[in-house]
C-alpha cells in the first residue's frame, strides 16, 4: 500500500492527443479507476506537456517516475497496444509489482477467432 494505506497504481500509458486507440481506452478507463483508487499516469517523457489525463489524474514522464517524483505506488500497470507510439518505448520493468494488460488489433477484413467446438 501507498504511505496512508490506500491502493495507488502507476498506469503507463499513451494519452490523448497521442495517435492511438490506446490512449482513448487509457482515458476513458483512468476516469473511472479514480472513483476507487488513487493513479499516476506515466508517459514518455517527450509527450508529458502535450497530453490530456481526466481531472485528478497526474501525469508524468517515465524519468520522473522512476526518480521517485511520484512517490511510491502499490503497483505499476503498462498498456500496451500495437503501435510504435505505444509505452513500450519507454517500459523499464523496474519493479516485482508490475503488470501487463495488452490489446490486439482486429481489422475489419479479418475475422475474430473462434473458439474449436469440442
Amino acid at each position: 500500500m501507498s504511505e496512508n494505506g490506500a491502493l495507488r497504481i502507476a498506469w503507463w500509458s499513451p494519452l490523448p492527443p497521442q495517435n492511438s486507440g490506446i490512449s482513448d481506452y487509457s482515458f476513458d478507463l483512468l476516469t473511472e479507476l479514480t472513483t476507487r483508487i488513487a493513479v499516476i499516469a506515466v508517459v514518455r517523457d517527450d509527450v508529458v506537456s502535450l497530453v490530456h489525463a481526466p481531472a485528478g489524474v497526474p501525469v508524468l514522464g517515465a524519468s520522473k517516475y522512476l526518480a521517485g517524483v511520484a512517490g511510491r505506488c502499490n503497483l505499476d500497470i503498462y498498456q500496451m497496444g500495437n503501435d510504435s507510439g505505444s509505452t513500450a518505448t519507454c517500459m523499464p520493468l523496474h519493479s516485482p509489482h508490475q503488470a501487463f494488460w495488452c490489446c490486439t488489433t482486429w481489422h475489419s477484413s479479418t475475422s475474430m477467432p473462434q473458439r474449436a467446438e469440442a
